[in-house]
């Protein structure tokens, strides 16, 4: 199992690699959006928060992964850990995707939307009620879906009953597990 789980904390760093240097990317385009003598103090916010972030979200995809080999430990089930671990980097790799296409959201959509926008209370607002916020989310509802979707296919001799059983029981718990890590608790 320690092979096959450092394989996939390998992904899950390479994502946060990635995914931070996108982030990077998108965070000082918005903020170059903003007034001057805003652009510090969003700034500082938005770095922390997508730092922040970002991180929970590596420990959560490790934590969802490791879970993933508890349960084939657990219910001793007929998948290869190996193609477990392959399986479950695919799923991650759409994430990489997933980031690209929210870059291009921020410089395409965003960018046209933010000039109808005003700066004040009711920010955050305002922007949840924007195209680029409801392509945001319609991306990152898709992300998962598909990325389950590249999960089921990337094992070998699933049409083998029991095994198709067995793999989709473990994509409905990863599908499960990405769902509550989504939820808003607050």
């Amino acid at each position: 199992m320690e092979k096959e789980f450092s394989n996939i904390i390998k992904t899950i760093i390479y994502f946060g690699i990635y995914a931070l240097v996108v982030g990077v990317v998108k965070n000082s385009y918005i903020i170059n959006m903003f007034d001057e003598e805003l652009q510090q103090i969003i700034g500082i916010s938005s770095y922390t928060s997508m730092t922040i972030a970002l991180l929970i979200s590596c420990i959560v995809l490790g934590i969802i992964g490791y879970i993933g080999f508890i349960v084939l430990d657990l219910f001793k089930a007929n998948i290869d850990k190996g193609e477990f671990s392959i399986a479950y980097a695919n799923f991650i790799y759409v994430f990489f995707f997933s980031e690209a296409v929210k870059l291009l959201l921020v410089l395409f959509v965003l960018d046209y939307e933010f000039q109808d926008l005003i700066v004040d209370d009711s920010f955050n607002e305002q922007l949840t009620h924007t195209h680029w916020y409801y392509l945001r989310r319609i991306t990152e509802t898709l992300t998962v879906i598909v990325g389950l979707i590249i999960f089921l296919c990337s094992f070998k001799g699933l049409l083998k009953t029991k095994k198709l059983v067995q793999v989709v029981s473990f994509s409905l718990v990863i599908g499960a597990c990405i769902f509550v890590s989504n939820m808003k608790w607050i």
